[in-house]
């Protein structure tokens, strides 16, 4: 109250703090801080309150400005509890600015605690993961030893084999289809043919096939194979590898063991005797068919379709000629039977008397045929410097040596004998070895015989 009454008992200051107060707001706080304060008045420094009297004596003549920054020391003091000075002040005034750090805020707390949690649930549920992850993938590494179940080969399952069991039952399978007997017929013939000579397998390949599926399946499928007794279907057969040259030789071989050509029928002779024999049926292989049937058969017994007998691709082949064909004429003469012999085939039709070649002169034995036929022959001199010297050199038929037909005896190489089946004016010669090697007859059996035999007749001259 004191302090009141003296600024309103000094007009000089209420008159400067209004002079004052018309100072430039536009002054910066700068210029205004820089005015030098009014010098303190002089008071009895044991009295406090005289003091503080002097003190606002001096503010009154300093700007707004001036007047805040001198009161705010004297606030400060006026506002310090008892006993408390503005130096421990000084030493307390870091604890306020400190005080909003350190007081506890609910609000971030919370906030961190829940971040905390949400940070330890992931990292659990991580490491729950990451154990169940090894967990499987060492169940998955230990089921891969084993192969899925849904798995065959050549039919037969193999779910739950090892990579051994497989090899093993590979291996069964192919010594199975390697031991196979094939039973080639061929005609009356049967040829055992062995699977394993034409074909090649390899079960360690296969295998290597059978464990790869595992690895190659999605994880899914795998785990609903491992957890929910699901499967992993695949079928396998095993690959062999088919030797067709070795099928094409087996197939000529047999070819050439068991064909045959078809045979005629033939005639020979036993002497004077024609024989006939009977035609036969030709059987012929083809090597390049059979070679076929033999390769779909090992294929057949591999598809799991069992063959063990099959047929060689055969034609049979017809002879050209038969028994039938040979049922003609045929002439043949017992030179030491002086006897001529007409057959059909190898059946006798007639016999007639003749002479033959004397011993100077012989009728030489061996086969022949007809090679030509005359009517009245004329006989020419055939050794005017020999037997026949001394007689004409020729002589018209039918009044000469031939009589009336000449039926001329031809080598099979096709040459002339100069022997003839003829005819003779006399008829007392017949049975009588006395011709220059020809076979005379008498003229009614020649001409008979003429008209029974074609050119061509087969001849047999023996004794």
């Amino acid at each position: 109250m004191k302090s009141r009454k003296r600024i309103q008992k000094n007009p000089n200051i209420r008159g400067e703090v209004e002079k004052r107060k018309t100072v430039s707001t536009d002054e910066s706080i700068d210029s205004v801080v820089s005015v030098a304060p009014a010098e303190p008045l002089a008071t009895d420094a044991s009295d406090p309150a005289a003091e503080t009297t002097q003190r606002i004596d001096a503010i009154a003549l300093q700007t707004p400005t001036e007047v805040i920054a001198a009161l705010k020391p004297a606030a400060e003091e006026l506002a310090l509890p008892v006993g408390q000075t503005r130096q421990d002040r000084k030493k307390s005034v870091a604890a306020p600015q400190v005080k909003p750090v350190t007081m506890a805020q609910p609000k971030p707390k919370k906030k961190r605690t829940a971040l905390i949690a949400v940070l330890v649930s992931l990292a659990t549920l991580l490491l729950l993961l990451g154990a169940g992850w090894f967990y499987l993938d060492m169940r998955d590494t230990e089921s891969a030893q084993f192969v899925p179940n849904g798995i065959t080969l050549d039919g037969i399952a193999l779910g739950g084999m090892t990579k051994s069991e497989v090899a093993e039952t590979a291996a069964q399978i192919v010594e199975g289809y390697e031991s196979t007997v094939i039973d080639l017929k061929a005609g009356d013939n049967t040829v055992a043919l062995i699977m394993g000579d034409y074909i090649s397998s390899d079960p360690e390949e296969i295998t290597a096939q059978i464990m790869e599926v595992r690895l190659e399946t999605p994880l899914w499928d795998r785990l609903m194979h491992d957890y929910f007794d699901g499967q992993i279907p695949a079928a396998f057969e095993i690959g062999h590898l088919i030797d067709t040259d070795a099928i094409a030789a087996t197939a000529a071989d047999v070819s050439a063991q068991y064909s045959y050509a078809a045979v005629d029928a033939m005639m020979y002779f036993e002497g004077f005797t024609p024989v006939l024999t009977d035609a036969q049926t030709g059987y012929w292989i083809d090597p390049d068919q059979t070679a076929v049937e033999i390769e779909n058969a090992i294929l057949e017994n591999l598809s799991g379709n069992e063959v063990t007998q099959i047929y060689a691709a055969s034609t049979m082949t017809t002879p050209q000629v038969y028994r039938d064909d040979l049922k003609v004429p045929v002439l043949t003469c017992n030179i030491g039977a002086r006897q001529v012999m007409l057959w059909n085939g190898d059946e006798l039709v007639k016999t007639y008397p003749c002479a033959v070649g004397q011993p100077a002169y012989p009728t030489f034995p061996g086969e022949y045929y007809i090679g030509a036929k005359e009517v009245d022959p004329p006989w020419y001199n055939p050794d005017p410097e020999g037997w026949g010297r001394g007689a004409p050199k020729f002589i018209p038929g039918p009044n000469d040596a031939l009589g009336a037909r000449g039926l001329h005896i031809f080598t099979l190489e096709g040459y002339d004998t100069q022997m003839l089946f003829h005819g003779a004016l006399a008829s007392g010669l017949a049975g009588t070895a006395t011709t220059h090697g020809c076979i005379r007859m008498f003229n009614s059996d020649v001409i008979d015989l003429y008209d029974r035999v074609p050119v061509g007749t087969r001849v047999s001259l023996s004794y």
